[in-house]
């Protein structure tokens, strides 16, 4: 006999009826009085699991003290479709693989799985969800004559009637273009390829689950399937929950419902009060955020202030997160002393398995050229990684992964690899070979102590593949294996473990369904993550979507809007955060529904309020480092006992922010820079540099006048030029690099040639020239230091010393190679070239000119000109100061100018009394590697 019980509770949003106890509570009570305790033949339907150990507590404390009772059976939606199916869920993969098969033969088209493969996803979601809702596959696909006449539309509204044949009228057959014949194409062969594909996945037995769902549903119509009479369903079904059905679902309750001995359903007007009494009032709590980790920072200071203790009912406060992402900065905010429930668990791509398997993937796809030559940016993830040192033997981890780490080449040869690294690091032929070679890798960090459960995750995900891949005998490409498991890692989440019904609750906002909390806190309540922002992939247009009774991004809206004002309606103390900071493509809004709380005048005053971060509260005082004890000698030891020269590299440094000098000329910090296989600006200049000196110290010999036409025949002969810049590049990199150039490289030698080939234009404009030397040491000399009561070592490394003839004289110059900038100028005179709080001070003047103080001070009776040769202008550039040009040092009134203040400049440094400070130019920090140290932020450097 079949009975139907409905049973009503009243509303929690009523007022004036006693306390207002949470859904599920209401739920075990209701259930309790009409079975009297007697579950065990009841099933209770749930949309998740969460719910059901919430239920089950809520049980237990309705049962009075010390009467035993037998716990209800318990089926999620999905597991109750799958009891009721002979059909076994299949795999993405495989499904999209028949689907691709099935698709090339309907549309006669040759299309590669790889570039298939993204919107075959696409396609399978829509037939997944046509499935799920019921939809009349034929009438979706109709012809467009069919479509447009609109034969049968008894299902349909007046509404959708007009939605459908609004978008139609886009597709009149007088008017079709390319993509219009293409798409109506696919159109009229989709319900073929949509048949065949469940002909194709029924002979195997399985189901997408969509698939599932109205199978299952066919059947029970149709009298060929029934409700199970023994094992966990029971006789009794009490559906406790669902916010939204889909029409499987909705056809499937209405089956039990029919059809089930004994079935419970509850009208509890939650499905529109809870945004009405949320919004009448209630204690809530606005704060906007700086930046996500201050969000994070807040939930530690916020269950602080709620001080709570383990005896509390702890569960009954949660943590609600709208951007999943915040869940590892919170991990390290929350404090030790209470217990926490995670329930959403940790993405197994940012432990540090999923990091190496990314890493080794990274490998794989990108690191290796031209055979077995391995890139090193690409290496380098793999050997800092915390596992591998484990994983190498000891005498391996001691020797080999250190001299690794200190390489800095952009390529490697494979066989100067540790053997243990050689194995892990080689180039795998196949998709087959690549996946086994990865769950190898993994196999071995567990044998070798790694083991964990990410890593036994990885380790069965990974092996499921390879089981579906050989069972069904797909032919995957590595390109399309690589994504693939990259997908597999975005979706796939490690569980934490404990019991989830106690502790502080910390969840997603769509896991809080069925659940109500006395204390809550929503972080990133941001327009995009409350309500999620989607973004609709699908072969079928809104309109007809939604004609159709399809999934729609309004639907995902609003259950969000009801999830949402359900638990601010339950809670007595709401507190929700947003960034108020726009990031990358964020907006810094805040959510649709905090907007609408504040226009209903439901945030009190004093209750919206700005949450300032530590690093924003105060600003950062500038960093002074005072020249103690130890510091002097250290600048004793280094540049007086030990004679290192001071160069006019570390002068300009000094000038520019003497704290940077600190930091490279006497603490000796030495930052590791990221390998680059671009040419970076100071190897690209040493090339330049050792090119040039190859030419006029191969090619031609020094101290001999070189005519015009013997440097423009040699400028003319670019294979010979291109030859020794090569050579000279690979020098440049101390002859780590070999002729296995990338594209991005042989352009920068190909630019390298072309500035020599102008170089040598601008040479021969200056004949008859004659090279004195090139690339050589500066005649050092000791200068007497007042403030060290020492003598300090001035000296460098001269580009070039040659002789020119100059409206008619001859003329001995000092030449500097500037490969990277425009020409300076120093239009107020020599201060220019020492004031640290220009924007843009001519540094390379003070380089030239340090250069030809040094050398008439070495050659007093000889005349000496600085010059600049700017080699990207093609220009040989005679040095301006004020109105003065340079064009004969040795005579110039500024030369004393110069030596005054380049010696106050140098006594400064070795003033115990003048700290080393930060500078005031922030434009100076863009290239600094110091910046974490001082604080001050670097924008992104691009090429």
């Amino acid at each position: 006999m079949n009975t139907e019980q409905p049973i009503s509770s009243p509303s929690p949003w009523e007022r004036g009826q006693g306390e207002r106890l949470p859904f599920l509570a209401r739920v075990a009570n209701d259930l309790y009085t009409a079975l009297d305790g007697h579950f065990e033949e009841l099933t209770i339907v749930v949309p998740n699991k969460r719910t059901r150990l919430f239920l089950d507590e809520a049980l237990a404390r309705c049962t009075p003290s010390g009467r035993p009772i037998w716990a209800p059976h318990y089926a999620t939606i999905t597991e109750l479709f799958a009891s009721l199916s002979t059909l076994q869920p299949a795999d993405e993969l495989l499904s999209v693989v028949l689907l691709h098969q099935i698709f090339t033969q309907a549309m006669q088209e040759d299309e590669t799985l790889e570039h298939f493969y993204a919107w075959g996803r696409t396609l399978l979601s829509d037939f997944d969800d046509m499935d799920n809702n019921l939809v009349d596959v034929q009438a979706l696909f109709a012809n467009l004559k069919d479509l447009e006449q609109l034969t049968a539309t008894d299902y349909l509204s007046p509404e959708q009637v007009a939605a459908v044949q609004q978008f139609f009228s886009h597709f009149s057959e007088g008017h079709l273009t390319q993509m219009k014949e293409h798409f109506l194409l696919l159109w009229k062969q989709l319900p073929a390829i949509y048949q065949r594909l469940h002909d194709e996945l029924l002979k195997r037995r399985l189901a997408y689950p969509g698939m599932l769902k109205r199978e299952v549903v066919n059947c029970l119509a149709a009298g060929m399937g029934s409700l199970p009479d023994r094992g966990w369903m029971g006789r009794g079904y009490a559906f406790v929950g669902f916010h939204r059905l889909s029409k499987s679902e909705q056809a499937l309750f209405d089956y039990l419902r029919q059809n089930a001995q004994r079935t419970f359903t509850f009208t509890d007007s939650e499905d529109k009060a809870p945004k009405t009494a949320a919004l009448s009032g209630g204690k809530r709590t606005i704060i906007t955020a700086p930046t996500d980790n201050a969000q994070a920072r807040y939930a530690g200071q916020w269950l602080s202030q709620l001080q709570l203790t383990p005896n509390d009912t702890l569960n009954r406060t949660a943590i609600v997160l709208c951007d999943e992402g915040l869940l590892p900065p919170l991990l390290h905010s929350l404090p030790n002393d209470l217990p926490i429930n995670i329930s959403m668990g940790f993405p197994l791509s940012q432990t540090p398995t999923g990091t190496l398997i990314t890493a080794l993937l990274d490998l794989q796809h990108y690191g290796f050229a031209n055979g077995q030559a391995l890139r090193t940016r690409f290496l380098r993830p793999i050997i800092n990684h915390p596992f591998i040192e484990q994983l190498l033997p000891e005498d391996e981890a001691t020797n080999a992964l250190p001299r690794l780490r200190q390489i800095n080449a952009p390529f490697l040869s494979h066989n100067t690899l540790s053997p243990t690294l050689a194995q892990l690091c080689t180039a795998q032929a196949n998709a087959h070979d690549l996946l086994h070679w990865l769950i190898d890798a993994i196999e071995t960090l567990g044998a070798n102590g790694q083991g964990d459960e990410a890593l036994l995750c990885a380790h069965t995900t990974l092996t499921r593949l390879a089981a579906l891949i050989q069972e069904h005998t797909l032919d995957l490409s590595a390109e399309l294996l690589f994504s693939f498991i990259a997908h597999l890692l975005s979706l796939t989440h490690i569980p934490f473990s404990g019991e989830p019904a106690t502790g502080i609750q910390v969840l997603g906002l769509l896991e809080t369904r069925n659940l109500a909390f006395d204390n809550l806190l929503i972080l990133s309540a941001n327009e995009g993550n409350l309500p999620r922002r989607t973004i609709s992939h699908s072969f079928i247009p809104y309109h007809l979507r939604e004609a159709y009774g399809m999934s729609t991004h309004q639907q995902t809206n609003e259950l969000y809007e009801h999830y949402f004002y359900r638990l601010l309606a339950a809670a007595n103390n709401n507190t929700i955060l947003f960034n108020a900071t726009p990031q990358s493509l964020r907006t810094g809004e805040p959510s649709r529904f905090i907007l609408q709380l504040l226009a209903n005048n439901s945030i009190p005053n004093g209750q919206l309020r700005a949450l300032q971060s530590p690093m924003s509260s105060r600003p950062i005082q500038p960093l002074t480092i005072e020249k103690n004890d130890d510091i002097l000698q250290r600048l004793r030891e280094r540049y007086a006992q030990e004679e290192v020269i001071l160069s006019p590299s570390a002068i300009n440094t000094y000038i520019n922010c003497s704290l940077q000098f600190y930091f490279h000329y006497v603490a000796r910090l030495r930052m590791e820079e990221e390998t680059d296989e671009q040419v970076p600006d100071n190897i690209f200049g040493t090339a330049f540099h050792n090119a040039m000196e190859h030419i006029y110290n191969q090619h031609f010999a020094l101290h001999t006048p070189l005519q015009a036409q013997q440097l423009q025949a040699l400028a003319r002969q670019e294979a010979t030029l291109t030859a020794i810049v090569v050579d000279a590049f690979i020098k440049a990199n101390d002859n780590k690099t070999s002729n296995n150039f990338t594209g991005e490289q042989q352009l920068n030698i190909s630019i390298l040639t072309k500035y020599v080939q102008q170089q040598l234009r601008a040479d021969a404009r200056l004949a008859p020239l004659t090279i004195h030397a090139t690339e050589s040491q500066a005649e050092s000399y000791l200068l007497h230091i007042d403030t060290l009561g020492d003598s300090v070592k001035l000296g460098g490394i001269i580009d070039r010393r040659d002789t020119i003839t100059y409206n008619g004289q001859a003329i001995q110059r000092i030449v500097d190679y500037k490969t990277s900038a425009n020409p300076h100028e120093a239009k107020s005179g020599i201060a220019q070239l020492f004031d640290a709080t220009l924007q843009h001070r001519p540094y390379h003047f003070l380089q030239a000119l340090y250069y030809a103080d040094i050398y008439t001070h070495n050659h007093p009776h000889e005349q000496i000109a600085p010059a600049i040769a700017y080699v990207k202008k093609d220009c040989d550039h005679v040095i301006h100061i004020a109105d003065t040009a340079l064009d004969d040092y040795a005579c110039s009134p500024l030369n004393a100018d110069f030596h005054d203040r380049l010696l106050q400049t140098i006594n400064a440094l070795f003033d115990p009394n003048t700290p080393f400070t930060q500078t005031t130019q922030e434009n100076t920090c863009q290239h600094c590697p110091y910046t974490k140290f001082c604080g001050r932020k670097k924008e992104e450097k691009t090429r």
